[in-house]
């Protein structure tokens, strides 16, 4: 709901504060004079003494001249820590009929559900579910490209080391994963721990598979020298990559609810990762198909011929991608 305060459109949940010619609160009203920890008695009084809350001094002094000297709007999110908890506010100065009107727009529940939500899916989907609210987070069927990658023969390590020495290898395994996952724009992550799945949809969504293996093979490089100093020595990474139509959104019951991604080709990928020997990348050719004109630098894809994999109908062709030096790119 909108309310008009001259000419100027506000939310009931945006504060706002307007200026004299003097620099002195003209108006504020109940929500604005909160976020300041004030009170409306301000008025009349200079910007000065009530722009130095919660997000720093002269902020809003700061962003009122940048509106007037511009013409245009000047915007500034902040962020801040009430008791321990964080706290976002969007903030927007522009002028009108000649005073300086400063708006501030709460966002905090906004930014801990994208927090959330960073968690399980990928910025992409995140963006479409903040433009386009529920009607992105539904079931659909898409065209992907699945990376899924393992510690081979992780197990036996696990049943002989200490469980702190395993949690912490693990931990560091999934940050990087993490990592990879946002910086190549993967929509879903999901952790089968030792194993992560990583599902990318959109334009150059194989290319963007294969980067991302690269990506995490190179972040493998301070993992595999990590493994060793615990005890792992030769602990390889493996992976597989398969591409086509999925299913994917929201699965589970009210209590338990994870965003995922199901279908043949998630069978297909799992089945490959199995039995991949330790320190390969094995892809089907539905990727290289997506790969298109473009090509991975300093690798060669070498043809394993066709698979056949249980519980497909079909024989599935498959290549090995070899680094042809001993680090990959990053």
């Amino acid at each position: 709901m909108n309310i008009e305060l001259g000419q100027t459109s506000l939310r009931l949940n945006e504060g706002i504060l307007i200026l004299d010619e003097k620099e002195k609160v003209a108006y504020i009203n109940s929500t604005m004079a909160r976020m300041l920890g004030s009170d409306r008695k301000v008025v009349g009084k200079p910007l000065a003494e009530v722009d130095r809350q919660p997000w720093g001094a002269g902020l809003l002094a700061t962003l009122s001249a940048q509106a007037l000297a511009s013409g245009a709007e000047a915007t500034r999110e902040v962020a801040w820590s009430v008791g321990g908890a964080s706290r976002h506010a969007r903030l927007r100065a522009f002028i009108n009929a000649g005073r300086a009107h400063i708006v501030a727009e709460d966002v905090t529940q906004s930014r801990e559900l994208e927090k959330g939500l960073s968690r399980f899916v990928g910025p992409s989907l995140v963006d479409q579910l903040k433009n386009s609210g529920l009607a992105a987070w539904k079931a659909d069927r898409t065209a992907m490209t699945l990376l899924a990658a393992t510690p081979a023969n992780f197990a036996s390590h696990a049943e002989r080391l200490e469980p702190h020495v395993i949690r912490d290898f693990l931990s560091d395994f999934v940050r990087r994963a993490v990592e990879v996952a946002r910086a190549t724009d993967a929509s879903v992550l999901k952790l089968a721990v030792p194993t992560v799945l990583f599902g990318f949809a959109g334009e150059g969504h194989s290319r963007r598979a294969v980067e991302a293996g690269r990506k995490l093979a190179a972040a493998w490089k301070e993992l595999e020298r990590l493994a060793a100093l615990a005890g792992m020595g030769g602990l390889k990474l493996k992976m597989a990559l398969d591409a086509g139509a999925v299913v994917v959104g929201p699965v589970g019951s009210p209590e338990r609810m994870e965003y995922t991604v199901l279908g043949s080709h998630v069978d297909i990928v799992m089945c490959l990762l199995q039995g991949a020997m330790a320190g390969t990348t094995m892809l089907t050719k539905a990727v290289v198909d997506g790969l298109k004109e473009w090509k991975p630098e300093k690798c060669r894809l070498l043809d394993h011929g066709p698979q056949r994999i249980w519980g497909i109908d079909h024989p599935v062709g498959v290549v090995m991608m070899v680094e042809d030096q001993g680090t990959p790119s990053p």
